[in-house]
């Protein structure tokens, strides 16, 4: 969007939206990430909050842990391990993944390093990221199956062994949008999964939260385009998805959420005191696809650590025009 929208290609949306309702309705991290040079250029009409720890309550039960570490320490019981993951989505593979160092490298390291990542200065091989990936090489050591299991599983099938019996795993790192999965491919009714945020790493950035979304531009300024674009940003377009379930609205005036579990995920996107965009999808695309397989690359054999973030260190140098 970004790019388009500096290239020219993207018509601004400043005349064609009522700007200050749009602005009093949507969350405000989401205003901010669709304003390029100062102009409205990206509308979001759905959104999805990362960094939740998906849970069965009927195998998890007491206090959500207020620390990583006390997370770390929870004991798997009555599950065979800790964790679930799944990291196998066709040709974007390892995308889970990146969902975990980004959600590592905010809660440990901060916003600021956080951006200089995503802008192509912070080196992969700094001790911010490498550390961020051998949390995520801790967390894989605690998984269902193995490294195998990890590697093969379909992200929508990620958590369905949060509800066999007896149970795989106690917990599920995934964004919002898993709910829809949890029904179709787990079998999960309303009632069977809950989450908790992710804890916070680093006291200094208390509340971190991460997330991503799906966006509108208008390329062609016709009526119709104006028209569209000027529904899209309301109440009664973004319901529709909310409605379908695994959603969330931008547009803080949807309310009527289908559970309390997605009310509960809407109300940590609208009131994130940090929030931060999913990092791989803001990278050049050679950059992202690059991340996706050293995630892979990590999993199967973590001892090569340094030379994976090394080559990333190369791909970063070519990809950001450096």
């Amino acid at each position: 969007m970004t790019e388009w929208a500096k290239a020219g290609a993207l018509k601004p949306l400043d005349d064609v939206l009522d700007v200050a309702t749009y602005k009093a309705d949507t969350a405000p991290a989401l205003v901010q990430l669709g304003t390029v040079d100062g102009k409205i250029s990206g509308v979001f009409i759905k959104a999805a909050v990362k960094g939740l720890i998906w849970y069965n309550p009927a195998n998890f039960k007491g206090e959500a842990p207020a620390t990583w570490d006390a997370l770390e320490a929870t004991s798997p019981a009555p599950a065979k391990n800790l964790w679930c993951i799944g990291l196998e989505s066709g040709a974007a593979s390892g995308w889970p993944g990146t969902d975990w160092i980004e959600d590592f490298v905010l809660r440990q390291s901060g916003p600021d390093v956080y951006d200089a990542w995503v802008a192509g200065t912070q080196k992969w091989t700094s001790p911010e990221i490498k550390s961020a990936f051998e949390a995520f090489g801790k967390v894989v050591g605690q998984a269902y199956g193995g490294s195998n299991a990890v590697l093969t599983t379909n992200f929508g099938d990620g958590g369905n062994q949060l509800f066999t019996n007896p149970p795989g795993c106690l917990l599920h790192h995934q964004a919002s949008f898993i709910t829809d999965f949890f029904k179709k491919q787990g079998g999960a009714k309303d009632g069977q999964f809950d989450f908790f945020r992710m804890p916070d790493i680093n006291p200094s950035f208390a509340g971190a939260t991460t997330g991503a979304g799906d966006l509108f531009g208008m390329f062609n300024d016709t009526p119709q385009a104006r028209a569209l674009m000027a529904y899209l940003v309301t109440a009664d377009a973004q319901k529709i998805w909310v409605e379908r379930g695994g959603a969330l609205s931008a547009n803080t005036k949807v309310t009527d959420y289908p559970d309390a579990v997605s009310k509960r995920s809407a109300d940590i996107l609208a009131n994130a005191g940090v929030f931060r965009f999913d990092a791989s999808d803001l990278m050049p695309t050679a950059m992202n696809d690059a991340f996706w397989k050293a995630i892979l690359d990590y999993v199967n054999d973590p001892n090569k650590l340094d030379s994976i973030l090394s080559n990333l260190d190369t791909v970063q140098a070519s990809a950001y025009g450096g």
